[in-house]
């Protein structure tokens, strides 16, 4: 099992690299290709065409940055990764296929527009999750965003963005108040035990693994009724005390646990 895993993440870190090698290759490429490409279609002496030859890619680019939010909104970003690396594969046949500088330049702009949807980066925007402000405020998402400008930080500009600073600002915040407990215990606390509705949010309980450094076992949802129940049985000896009816709890329902990366 341990050998699998280890192939696992051999093969996802040499995808990983290359793919950032494979992509700085097809931004750069065309470089090297200029001489033969402006003798092939005929703009050796024309610098307007040769400056559309080397930026139209830029002009693609700009429009996939642009789109790649709405569109990570609406299909998710792995899909989105996927049709980028489907648009490279179709810019890397077809300029080395067509026999049309127009048509060159169409994919050209293709692989530009597979350049912006793909280097789209992760927004790193932190808000304080305790202030007032967050409270009841009349639309949440523009308070989100408001809080960002004012700080100086990236504005989130969709829905993704929007849920990805949320939940990294609540993991960094459950990050903090652990160091404050353990400051104040004067105890470190291997595991976090998460219980209720939050439970089920899996991405913030691997994000909250990440940021405490520590392992997080979510579960069980429904706590209170649970809680009630394992009072009753303790009351009535079923259980002895409260070590055991957590025990009992943990082997009784499914707890999911979450690791920090490595």
């Amino acid at each position: 099992m341990k050998t699998q895993s280890n192939f696992y993440l051999f093969l996802i870190a040499l995808i990983s690299a290359m793919g950032g090698f494979l992509f700085g290759y097809d931004w750069v490429v065309i470089g090297g290709a200029k001489p033969f490409y402006e003798q092939y279609f005929g703009i050796a002496n024309d610098p307007v065409m040769q400056g559309w030859a080397m930026s139209s890619a830029l002009i693609g680019c700009l429009f996939g940055a642009l789109s790649a939010g709405k569109l990570s909104d609406r299909l998710g970003r792995k899909p989105i990764l996927i049709l980028a690396a489907g648009l490279f594969i179709c810019t890397a046949v077809g300029t080395g296929a067509v026999h049309s500088f127009t048509f060159f330049n169409v994919f050209r702009l293709v692989g530009g527009f597979a350049i912006g949807i793909a280097s789209k980066e992760p927004i790193k925007s932190i808000v304080d999750v305790n202030d007032n402000r967050f409270l009841a405020p009349l639309n949440m998402t523009e308070e989100v965003k408001r809080a960002c400008a004012e700080s100086g930080q990236q504005v989130p500009d969709s829905i993704a963005q929007i849920a990805a600073v949320i939940y990294n600002s609540l993991a960094e915040c459950y990050a903090s108040t652990v160091k404050e407990i353990e400051g104040l215990t004067h105890k470190n606390y291997e595991y976090i035990h998460i219980v209720g509705g939050g439970a089920n949010a899996g991405y913030l309980n691997e994000l909250t693994a990440n940021e405490t450094r520590k392992t997080v076992y979510a579960g069980p949802t429904e706590a209170t009724a649970i809680g009630n129940i394992a009072s009753q049985m303790i009351a009535d000896g079923k259980l002895k005390d409260l070590k055991d009816a957590r025990r009992c709890i943990f082997d009784s329902f499914e707890i999911k646990e979450y690791n920090p990366d490595l």
